[in-house]
């Protein structure tokens, strides 16, 4: 199974620098293909236990990028860092309400209790992956319904 991770690494970390390189100041748009890329490649590598691929896979984006920071967040999340995540997620999550940020930070709530701050971070997630109809819009909507038992 090394191989079969480490070839989801290479094709994630290829399509992520495949791109042409933005100018200064600008932000790399991520393709959609590039997105599924990069959430199949952390989702297994987390799923594996391989958490220094995941952060690997991670270093390659963009700090603010709501899907690499929803990855760290989970990884503080596993090792008990529930503020740091929060933190981290806060800031990405209300600059853009449906991404991937926000939905790990309501996930967060929910699990630390705060079910009307994880509901006011989850019913903009579903919302979302309705409009965009995308595979990983759709996944984290599917993910924030079942959180809220609308699933």
């Amino acid at each position: 199974m090394v191989g079969g991770v480490s070839v989801c690494l290479l094709a994630a970390l290829l399509t992520t620098f495949a791109t042409p390189t933005p100018v200064l100041g600008q932000r790399r748009s991520v393709t959609s293909a590039q997105e599924l890329a990069f959430h199949q490649a952390t989702t297994r590598a987390l799923a594996h236990g391989a958490i220094e691929e995941a952060e690997t896979l991670v270093a390659s984006r963009p700090a603010d990028d709501p899907a690499a920071a929803a990855v760290r967040a989970r990884i503080l999340i596993s090792r008990g860092g529930y503020q740091e995540a929060e933190q981290l997620l806060a800031p990405i999550a209300a600059a853009n309400p449906g991404n991937d940020a926000a939905l790990e930070l309501g996930l967060l709530h929910m699990y630390l209790g705060r079910k009307a701050e994880a509901a006011d971070e989850l019913v903009p997630v579903i919302q979302a992956g309705g409009a965009l109809g995308q595979p990983v819009a759709l996944y984290r909507a599917g993910r924030a319904a079942r959180a809220l038992d609308q699933f």
